[in-house]
């Protein structure tokens, strides 16, 4: 009996010390300083100075093994003053945060490690094109912000490529410095644009529309009519832009004789979700949908449209297109125009080429090509792709 006393007293002992012992553990944890708990986020959206550079390849940035910051950057809007930029994930999280860039274009940078461009273009001579491209990088925890458009290396760099898309012969790099740098003071020589059917240059973003049955592409997309008041253009016009944009685009019309591409495009019908576009000018969030429609901007009748296009791994997500209905004149025939109209159909052509996955062919040079990344008032050649546009589709879908 007195033995059996015993063993109980002493498990209660063994228990009651026990319990003292998780009590003190307990209260080491809750009173533990500042260095043992998570990182604290950053305290500005615009950092004092550049964060580091980017670790090479295939290691990761900072501590090696650390894991994302847990808590997120200040909810105001991150604004950049130079890019590019590359935001340390690990000292505060930007993902579902509005981000701003120096060139007044936004966007949110997606929550689900995908990557956004924005690409508008304006109506003002010096600023008819401006880009943004967040790239999110989860594998290296950096957020890299830059005006440089998404995916693949330049296809043409300086100049036309050959006409099976390789590129065309060139002077040694010695030789075309000397050429290209006058004298001072000397004004640059004007440059004779290459006839559209001719000029074979493109360039290609990386980021193509997926591939569906059969290998072939196809383009699903709604329309998102906003609220009907668009300058000199009815109801019916503003869909026919767009309906006549993306037809042009995808099928790669031209008057070369090089056929037509291999992507197929389906109207899936009327949507009261607008595109994935903030007024401001900014990227907002992707819905799953390809939206095109008519919006009204911040900016007023300094931007036409703008293009937002998500992407991850070389594959587009999604591509948005919204075209200004706050302050832009638009045409849809090619009859008699003023001074200041604009065509709806080749700019919602050029835009739905960024969406395949084409990128802007800078230098006066190619002005005839949809991909120059400007357009003037009363300027129709935008509607039928040149050489070079048409070779840039090719090489991602081919041809039927």
């Amino acid at each position: 009996m007195d033995s059996t006393r015993h063993r109980r007293a002493g498990a209660h002992g063994r228990t009651i010390a026990m319990g003292l012992a998780a009590l003190a553990a307990l209260g080491a944890l809750v009173t533990a300083g500042p260095a043992e708990r998570a990182p604290a986020p950053a305290d500005r959206a615009t950092p004092s100075r550049a964060p580091d550079p980017p670790a090479a390849a295939g290691t990761e940035p900072g501590t090696r093994g650390s894991r994302i910051a847990a808590e997120p950057c200040p909810r105001e809007t991150l604004r950049v003053a130079r890019m590019p930029y590359v935001i340390d994930m690990t000292r505060c999280d930007p993902r579902s945060a509005l981000l701003e860039g120096p060139n007044g274009l936004g966007a949110v940078v997606p929550a689900d490690g995908s990557s956004v461009a924005a690409s508008s273009l304006g109506t003002a001579p010096g600023e008819s094109m401006r880009t943004l491209v967040v790239r999110v990088d989860l594998a290296r925890k950096l957020v890299v912000v830059s005006d440089q458009e998404p995916g693949g290396p330049r296809d043409a760099p300086g100049g036309p490529l050959d006409a099976s898309g390789g590129p065309a012969a060139r002077e040694p790099e010695t030789v075309r410095a000397v050429a290209a740098s006058p004298a001072p003071g000397t004004p640059a020589p004007a440059v004779a644009p290459i006839p559209a059917c001719k000029d074979a240059a493109y360039r290609r973003d990386g980021a193509p529309l997926p591939s569906a049955r059969r290998g072939r592409a196809v383009l699903k997309w709604w329309y998102y009519p906003g609220d009907g008041r668009v300058r000199r253009l009815s109801v019916a016009q503003q869909k026919r832009a767009f309906t006549l944009g993306v037809r042009i685009a995808v099928e790669g019309r031209n008057n070369c004789r090089l056929g037509r591409i291999a992507v197929r495009q389906s109207l899936m019908g009327h949507t009261w979700r607008p595109p994935g576009v903030i007024s401001s000018g900014a990227c907002g969030l992707a819905d799953g949908r390809n939206v095109r429609g008519w919006m009204r901007f911040d900016q007023g009748e300094a931007m036409l449209g703008l293009t937002c296009k998500w992407f991850r791994r070389g594959k587009v997500i999604e591509g948005d297109v919204a075209l200004n209905a706050s302050g832009v004149t638009w045409t849809t025939g090619s009859g008699r125009c003023r001074g200041d109209t604009y065509d709806a159909v080749g700019v919602a052509a050029h835009e739905n080429l960024h969406h395949m996955g084409l990128a802007h062919v800078d230098g006066a040079a190619h002005r005839n090509l949809t991909m120059f990344p400007a357009v003037g008032a009363c300027e129709f050649h935008w509607r039928t792709l040149g050489r070079g546009d048409f070779l840039g589709l090719k090489r991602y879908y081919g041809t039927r």
